[in-house]
């Protein structure tokens, strides 16, 4: 059995991760594991007149285990309740790792084959700009960052950014296994450069051919040209009522410039769109 990942923090920001992880995996049929990773710094109150390093370190892990024990009985109890017909109850499984969340990720995925990660996103830092690029870095998985009061539930449509990579099929893949979950409709977006136009419209019918292979739901295609295409793709997210926005992770790419972009982050905030991230291999 395919698992989802939750990362957690027990931050309020966590909540709505938590929920969306949750509502995911009934309707993708998986089960859903928590984590909590944690990093211990002995400091010299620990050995003057405070607790021994051991004795703090247990400390840390007993709070952490107890806070996903409770994290678990709230989804546990949740669950049955928000079952929609199709959807499979999850089994909810807990851990705790003492160590910085890229070293221990990988072993993590590994042993419980997670498929998706869920994460919170930050106020300070929307998709922080060390959080999910470091995270990416060490996965192989696509990793959501969920804003404040999001609900995949609510959505009438996922929007996904591309310009054509080929890497871009197997992420609309898994994409379309969502959008037939929650019965949405698919926008794909072409976010263009400044270019020749008869190489784009090649790479636009073979791009279009292979993703009727692979998703026969309701799908539209547009394209966004010119100057400031990060204001105008956030502009056509919020106007048309997206439920997601999903784009393969590159380096010096729409990913970076979007990421680095203050609507972003009032985006996440405000307008409640959670946001999928694919790595690549590049």
């Amino acid at each position: 059995m395919k698992n989802i990942l939750l990362l957690t923090d027990f931050s309020k920001n966590a909540k709505a991760a938590a929920a969306t992880a949750l509502t995911l995996s009934q309707k993708l049929h998986t089960d859903l594991l928590l984590l909590n990773t944690y990093v211990f710094y002995p400091t010299p109150e620990n050995y003057v007149g405070g607790l021994w390093p051991i004795e703090l370190f247990k400390e840390i892990e007993e709070d952490s285990q107890e806070r996903l024990f409770e994290l678990k009985r709230q989804l546990e109890e949740l669950s049955p309740k928000t079952l929609e017909p199709g959807d499979r109850l999850p089994v909810i499984g807990t851990e705790v790792e003492s160590t910085a969340l890229t070293f221990g990720i990988g072993d993590v995925m590994e042993k419980n084959k997670i498929e998706l990660i869920v994460m919170g996103a930050h106020d300070e830092e929307a998709l922080g700009k060390n959080h999910v690029n470091d995270l990416i870095g060490y996965t192989k998985c696509p990793v959501l960052v969920v804003p404040p009061a999001a609900d995949l539930k609510k959505a009438k449509e996922i929007v996904y950014a591309t310009d054509y990579s080929f890497q871009d099929i197997g992420a609309i893949g898994y994409l379309a296994k969502i959008a037939r979950a929650f019965a949405l409709e698919m926008k794909v977006v072409h976010v263009a450069e400044p270019g020749e136009k008869a190489a784009e419209e090649r790479d636009k019918m073979i791009f279009e051919n292979h993703l009727k292979k692979i998703h026969n739901g309701p799908i539209s295609y547009h394209v966004i040209r010119g100057e400031e295409v990060v204001k105008r793709l956030l502009r056509m997210i919020t106007s048309e009522h997206a439920g997601l926005l999903a784009m393969l992770h590159r380096h010096q790419s729409l990913f970076g410039k979007l990421f680095m972009h203050s609507d972003t982050k009032e985006l996440l905030k405000s307008k409640k769109i959670p946001v999928l991230v694919f790595p690549t291999k590049e």
